[in-house]
């Protein structure tokens, strides 16, 4: 796998960057929290009022943690602070402890008979955190990854150095920091936002680790295992050491993919009609099949399982198993004349199974989901299927 790699100096503002981290996995619990609650009342599964005081509980904790945080942050990380830094530092702690008092107080009145009122207190600290974790303020510049054909920028795809950055500290971290991450490129400009734009110029797989030369030490740790450990490699965590330019990888695994392909819903409708001719496409690793076409539909339910043999996956099987690879289901509507139209796209992830795993329930078979369909920036329907890798 080929490696690359920039070193530059810019104003340390990761403290900018550090506090939208924390706010955001705090917002993605509490959302998550929610969610799973309203599920449970729906179904009516019993004693939903106890995983609510948890998830009041997790949201006490994750605020007070915050301001532990921004409050000991000293050093680099809060050097060169503005007075809009400091105002907003002092907002946000203030915010933050106000929202933890407030949690563990919901937390001790909750009870069977007022769970919609908690749920509605709830949903609005999911919107108080939302206001608070946007960045007033530029901190590091965004990281652009380009594909260039005879030296002319063709495709590209935009990185927020906010969610790759580096911490030690977990909470602070970047979502997508030291973690192998898929991108779909766009053509750039203006390109990108019509026709022309909904269609995946390529796709990449890669690795993906922002932060200071003094922390370079840990930019291998997220690396999938499997790989060959030269001495270049091991050089290069050193601080004024240079990335080796490849890194092999000895160890892959075989996997048959499988793909429960039910139905699709409120598709967008391609023909004079209204309705479409839909059907879909699965694409994983270098290998792509294809569902049946149902006629005249907005809601086609295809009913089908689909086999995908003889698929290799670099790395170790327990990298695969919590960082399943993804796969890309676009739905195209059928065109007699000329090409088929492009509906939407959606990125799903699938079950592995391990050969030493038994198939059984309730992990396997797994249970179909819903995926959103998209179309560009626009919503283009859902799509009810589910995936499961299984090693051979």
């Amino acid at each position: 796998k080929p490696c690359v790699y920039l070193k530059e100096q810019f104003e340390d503002h990761r403290r900018r960057l550090y506090n939208s981290n924390i706010i955001e996995k705090i917002i993605d619990k509490l959302d998550d929290g929610l969610q799973e609650v309203h599920d449970m009342i729906r179904q009516e599964i019993p004693f939903p009022e106890r995983r609510l005081r948890g998830v009041f509980e997790e949201l006490g904790h994750g605020c007070s943690r915050f301001v532990s945080l921004v409050k000991g942050s000293g050093g680099g990380a809060s050097a060169g602070k503005t007075k809009l830094d400091r105002e907003r530092h002092k907002i946000l702690v203030r915010q933050m402890d106000q929202l933890s008092t407030l949690a563990r107080t919901v937390k001790a009145t909750i009870t069977k008979n007022n769970l919609k009122e908690k749920m509605r207190s709830g949903n609005n600290c999911l919107s108080k955190l939302r206001k608070l974790k946007d960045e007033p303020q530029p901190s590091l510049p965004d990281v652009y990854i380009w594909m260039i054909a005879s030296k002319k920028r063709i495709a590209y795809q935009r990185l927020s150095a906010r969610d790759i950055i580096y911490s030690v500290v977990e909470e602070e971290k970047g979502k997508d920091c030291g973690k192998v991450v898929t991108l779909l490129l766009k053509l750039p400009g203006k390109k990108a936002d019509g026709e022309s734009g909904w269609t995946i110029q390529a796709k990449l797989q890669l690795y993906i680790w922002l932060g200071l030369l003094k922390h370079k030490k840990d930019y291998l740790k997220g690396l999938p295992m499997g790989y060959e450990e030269t001495k270049a490699l091991k050089h290069s965590t050193k601080t004024q050491a240079v990335p080796p330019p490849f890194i092999y990888f000895t160890e892959k695994q075989t996997f048959q993919l499988r793909a429960h392909m039910y139905q699709a819903r409120q598709l967008i409708g391609s023909d004079a009609s209204g309705l479409s001719d839909p059907f879909a496409r699965i694409a994983f690793s270098e290998q792509s099949i294809c569902t049946q076409v149902i006629e005249e539909t907005l809601s086609p339910t295809w009913d089908e399982f689909l086999i995908l043999n003889e698929v290799d996956v670099y790395g170790l099987i327990e990298d695969i198993v919590d960082n399943p690879p993804t796969i890309i289901v676009e739905v195209f509507d059928q065109d007699n004349v000329g090409k088929s139209e492009f509906i939407g796209r959606c990125l799903c992830k699938p079950v592995v199974k391990q050969s030493t795993e038994k198939y059984d329930p309730p992990k396997f078979p797994p249970r179909l989901e819903w995926w959103d369909i998209t179309r560009g920036m626009d919503r283009a329907g859902e799509l009810l299927a589910a995936f499961e890798l299984l090693q051979v």
